[in-house]
């Protein structure tokens, strides 16, 4: 749409219909972009407080019009900002501190490694996201874990130089967060509660990058 579907934080009314033609349109699905995590207000849609509920409810009403599951992505930037948000005084963050040779996209601004308990609260927060989602009435979420956003950071060797628990001794370190975040989810919203994982299936030329049998032993993680 030729509009900014997010003023002042509220998802906004002229771009219901757009969501409710794809699914007239015979859609198996359809998913509303995404919900982010750590983005300055102004620059998406929020969803981190009960009162924007009633608004995204009407989204969800729209798609369910023509019987089609409606789903939200949900995400978090992470090392990947937008000049426009580096100039506004946004901080990149990352599974690890990084230099600028490592960086594995030279263009992005060098992130801030995330303490453990940041990770919890980045947890708790995906978390209260999907319970909003499903009051709103979505069948369920998409967990983006791919591009080089946030919980990618701690997916891909290219990224993840962490020792702990989170860290690059073990696919499963590596996936602990995104694992955590589905146990979070489930845990509110009850095991009927569907999750879709996105995460990259390779990552050709990056150092470290993710290869097809790592994302393999991921997914199945």
């Amino acid at each position: 749409p030729g509009f900014y579907p997010w003023e002042d934080g509220y998802f906004q009314e002229e771009g219901i219909g757009f969501y409710e033609a794809l699914a007239k349109g015979g859609a198996g699905i359809v998913t509303l972009g995404a919900a982010p995590l750590g983005v300055p207000p102004g620059r998406g849609y929020a969803f981190d407080d009960d009162k924007y509920i009633p608004r995204m409810a009407k989204v969800v009403e729209a798609i369910h019009k023509y019987d089609c599951p409606a789903f939200m992505q949900t995400f978090h930037l992470g090392p990947m900002l937008p000049p426009f948000l580096v100039a506004s005084g946004s901080e990149a963050l990352a599974a690890s501190s990084l230099t600028r040779s490592e960086v594995p996209l030279p263009h992005l601004p060098l992130p801030r490694e995330l303490t453990v308990a940041e990770i919890e609260g980045i947890v708790e927060a995906f978390g209260d996201r999907a319970e909003r989602a499903k009051k709103a009435g979505f069948h369920g979420i998409e967990l983006n874990a791919g591009c080089n956003h946030l919980l990618n950071s701690f997916i891909s060797r290219a990224w993840n130089k962490r020792q702990d628990a989170y860290g690059v001794g073990s696919l499963e370190g590596r996936a602990k967060i995104v694992v955590d975040i589905i146990k979070e989810v489930k845990r509110l919203n009850g095991e009927e509660f569907a999750i879709i994982a996105l995460i990259n299936g390779a990552e050709p030329g990056l150092d470290n990058g993710m290869t097809p049998k790592e994302a393999q032993g991921i997914a199945k993680i």
